[in-house]
């Protein structure tokens, strides 16, 4: 989180570039959430896209409980080869030809419809073993889209700077995020 201008594109294109220059389309899949319309119509033709990128809200929910119900049935076909997760199913040489490749869901959100909340955390509980990640992005730091079960589900935290002290608390549940100077610089959270 953080207010525009201080570094949240900047810092969602490099988690981009980075995933894209390392994973093959067909070890990686990506689905980007865009609220705001315009920040990521530049990857429309990248061949790591589940589907274009998703501005509208309704498609956006729709596509979130899309990766819940593919979480699901991931856990389902490793529960029917025997393994525990990802690494382990796509590990076995006998699931070479089905491997399953990564999929992140980078959503850049500036509103919370309460079911899409739902289905972020859905994802977020459920899908690291399925090998399944979400990142979720804001600049509207308000209590309806930083939720206290948003937050709850995502231990791992990223502030920019933000224009209150409050705001700061919301994010990252301590001071500070207030202080800093917004050239990109930011305060990590990270679980112990």
């Amino acid at each position: 989180a953080g207010t525009i201008g201080t570094g949240n594109a900047e810092c969602l294109n490099t988690l981009i570039a980075s995933l894209l220059f390392k994973f093959k389309p067909d070890e990686l899949k990506l689905l980007l959430i865009d609220s705001k319309v315009v920040a990521f119509d530049q990857y429309e033709r990248v061949p790591h896209l589940l589907m274009p990128p998703v501005n509208d809200p309704d498609k956006a929910l729709s596509a979130l409980n899309q990766i819940a119900d593919e979480i699901d049935q991931r856990y389902k076909i490793m529960a029917e080869a025997g393994v525990k997760n990802i690494t382990g199913f796509n590990s076995n040489i006998d699931n070479a030809k089905n491997a399953m490749p990564y999929i992140v869901v980078i959503a850049n959100l500036s509103v919370n419809k309460n079911d899409m909340e739902l289905a972020i955390v859905r994802i977020a509980q459920k899908g690291r073993a399925a090998g399944v990640h979400i990142v979720v992005s804001t600049q509207c730091i308000s209590p309806d889209v930083v939720s206290g079960v948003l937050k709850a589900n995502f231990q791992s935290r990223i502030c920019f700077k933000v224009s209150t002290e409050q705001e700061s608390l919301r994010v990252l549940d301590a001071k500070g995020a207030e202080t800093l100077l917004g050239n990109g610089d930011m305060l990590l959270q990270y679980p112990l």
